[in-house]
């Protein structure tokens, strides 16, 4: 219990940061998706977080894809060491779409037409591209990935500098 005292924490929501964020600049994130928790008063004057979307043109996949960005200052001074945790919800790797979602014999080298794909419907729902191509490898768990790393466009995840 001594240790739970000691444990400071800023939570952001933006599950619907696509949707609420503007995109041509940082805007204030709704208090009701926000919650804090600090053990002492020791403010550096931190500021409401805020986020923006940006639209990323994805070349390999020739989409558009919405990028949340979040803009944030800590209230108080941390002593190390700092860990970042997030968490997702509503990622369901163990929900049966999810784990039936991919083709073994693709995987296993077989070099098959988005048709064959199709046909037996195992890679459902990500079998082709817009533009017809099969993915290589098709379905939801080849195309999943979540490695526990901010992305490179984190700008910045130092405590000193102003980012």
């Amino acid at each position: 219990m001594r240790l739970t005292g000691k444990v400071q924490e800023v939570t952001i929501d933006y599950t619907h940061c696509v949707q609420l964020g503007n995109a041509d600049n940082f805007t204030s994130i709704p208090s009701n998706l926000l919650s804090t928790a600090f053990s002492t008063s020791n403010s550096t004057g931190a500021t409401q977080p805020q986020w923006r979307v940006q639209q990323i043109n994805n070349t390999t996949l020739n989409i558009q894809q919405s990028v949340c960005q979040i803009r944030f200052t800590l209230p108080t001074d941390f002593a190390p060491p700092v860990m970042l945790y997030y968490r997702l919800t509503n990622f369901f790797q163990n929900h049966r779409r999810y784990v039936k979602s991919v083709d073994q014999g693709q995987l296993l080298g077989q070099n098959l037409t988005a048709t064959q794909l199709e046909s037996d419907g195992s890679c459902t729902p990500l079998i082709s591209a817009p533009n017809g191509k099969p993915y290589y490898p098709c379905g939801l768990i080849a195309n999943s990935l979540f490695n526990g790393y901010p992305p490179p466009s984190v700008s910045c995840l130092s405590l000193f500098a102003d980012c």
